[in-house]
Formats: C-alpha cells, sequence, structure tokens
C-alpha cells in the first residue's frame, strides 16, 4: 500500500504593520496558504468596514476552508472561491457597480498536497520557500507588480533627494499608486487575486513529488522584506532560520530593523510598517 503524506502546521503568524491588518493565513488538512489585501488606493471604499482589503483576504480564507481538497487542482479552487466571495461582495457592497480597481484585491501564495504531490500556487507578491530533506532551498513565485513597486520607492529616493515636501511625495506617490492600480489583471501590469477571478488562469504552478521531511514556509511581501528590502536574510538562511529558531524571532528581527529606521532612509519603502504573516509547514507521512 503506497505511503500516504500530510502537512504538519509547526508554525505560523499573522502581524498588522498599523492599525488593520489585511492579511490572513491558513491552514487545512490538504494544505496551506497566505493571503495578503491589497490595500486600497483610490479613495473610496466598497464596503462597509474599515478596510475593503481585509474584508476579501477574510473571505477568500473562508472560501478555501470550503473549497479545499486533495483531488482539485487550484486554478479551479481558486475559481469556486472567487464565485463564492463575488456573490458575498455583491450582497455587502454598497457599490457592486464600482469600477474595477476600486473593488478589494488580493495576492496569495498556497501549498498543497495532491496525494503524492505538492503543489505550490503563487498569485501575485507573495511567495513560497522549499527546504528538501536532503537541506537544499529553493523559492517560487515572483509577479509583476514588485518591479512596479520598485518604481515607487526610486521616485520616492529622487524626491526626497530634490528636496520635495513630505505633502509633495505623498501626492506624487499616491498618483503613482493608482497608476499602478489600474494596471491590475493586464498584460503590462499584474496578476492578482479580485472579485472578478480574471488573474487566476495566470497563476504561477509548480508540483512536485511529496517527500517526507521537507519543509514549506509561505510568505507575505511583508515578511519577505527580511531578505528583499532589509537584506538581514537569503533565501536558505530565513527558511533555515524559520525550522531552528521559529517564526516569532524572525517577526521580531524585522520589526527591529523598521523601529531603527523609522523614517525609512536606510531602507526606503513606501510602508513604514507593513502587515507580516508567514507560514511553516512539514510535509510527514
Amino acid at each position: 500500500m503506497a505511503t500516504r503524506y500530510k502537512f504538519e502546521r509547526l508554525d505560523g503568524l499573522c502581524e498588522a504593520g498599523g492599525a488593520v491588518n489585511e492579511d490572513v493565513v491558513g491552514f487545512a488538512v490538504a494544505g496551506g496558504w497566505v493571503i495578503d489585501g491589497a490595500t486600497g488606493v483610490m479613495g473610496v471604499q466598497t464596503l462597509p468596514g474599515r478596510s475593503d482589503a481585509a474584508w476579501f483576504a477574510d473571505r477568500m480564507d473562508r472560501a478555501l476552508r470550503v473549497e479545499i481538497d486533495e483531488a482539485t487542482r487550484s486554478i479551479e479552487i481558486l475559481q469556486k472561491a472567487v464565485a463564492a466571495v463575488a456573490a458575498d461582495f455583491a450582497a455587502a457592497s454598497t457599490r457592486p457597480d464600482a469600477a474595477t480597481t476600486e473593488k478589494p484585491s488580493a495576492s496569495l501564495a498556497m501549498v498543497r498536497l495532491m496525494q503524492h504531490e505538492i503543489e505550490q500556487t503563487v498569485l501575485g507578491d507573495c511567495s513560497i520557500l522549499r527546504m528538501g530533506p536532503d537541506g537544499s532551498v529553493g523559492s517560487f513565485g515572483h509577479s509583476g507588480v514588485t518591479a512596479l513597486d520598485r518604481e515607487l520607492v526610486d521616485e520616492l529616493v529622487h524626491l526626497r533627494a530634490a528636496g520635495a515636501s513630505s505633502s509633495d511625495i505623498a501626492a506624487r506617490i499616491l498618483q503613482m499608486e493608482r497608476r499602478i492600480r489600474s494596471k491590475m489583471n493586464s498584460e503590462d501590469g499584474y496578476w492578482i487575486l479580485d472579485t472578478e477571478g480574471k488573474g487566476i488562469k495566470s497563476s504561477l504552478v509548480r508540483r512536485d513529488p511529496a517527500l517526507p521531511n521537507s519543509f514549506f514556509l509561505i510568505l507575505s511581501d511583508g515578511f519577505r522584506r527580511l531578505v528583499d528590502t532589509y537584506h538581514a536574510h537569503d533565501d536558505e538562511s530565513l527558511i533555515r532560520s524559520a525550522v531552528e529558531t521559529g517564526l516569532p524571532a524572525l517577526y521580531e528581527e524585522l520589526r527591529n530593523i523598521e523601529a531603527d529606521d523609522p523614517e525609512a532612509i536606510s531602507f526606503p519603502r513606501i510602508k513604514r510598517r507593513d502587515d507580516a504573516s508567514a507560514l511553516l509547514l512539514l510535509v510527514s507521512s
């Protein structure tokens, strides 16, 4: 009889960077995921409550818990989950006919066990690290939004060097953020989850044999700042630290770096503190 594998949830963390946490970390028998709601930039809300992005991340998490299984491909699971969330949105929204750019959206990374395979799925700028039983480390996930976000940081640095006022900088960055949001789910922009599901077909998907004693670390971009913004870790040291010392220690390191650079001078960034989420899974038999 073939061995049946399972996921063990070793650690999980989902912490707000500001007043509202727009991330969600989810786990079910068949897999785990991180959802990172995209903060609204258009100046309007389409739902009651403090944050459209937080609502969307929460509803996607609930829908995935219903839809996830070990037989259905991730693309189909996401399509079913978005259809359920779209129905909720139509019922709850104060502006159901709002423009697409005004409606909520989110990035997602998900790891699923499919009998004897592991399926990794990424849509947006969340990411996944894997450490195999032999100690080898790999990463999965990339998004067009990363380069667009880098343009924001480059503009921030340029405006500061030119002596622009804080208000002028804020206005310029908001203008650019709205231009970027207009590129959502388009060939010349980036692909992401939203209530219409247009980006799902462009999800990145990878399947590998399930190997016992493999670790998977699922990250929001706010947690991954330890690698690509603060350069305190590379992929290998981040996942090894998660396994050996735990996510809370890494989270403390993240926030200490930000506390030591409150004006984002040493490490230029648009959000001084972002929501930070991570989930560590082990494949076992």
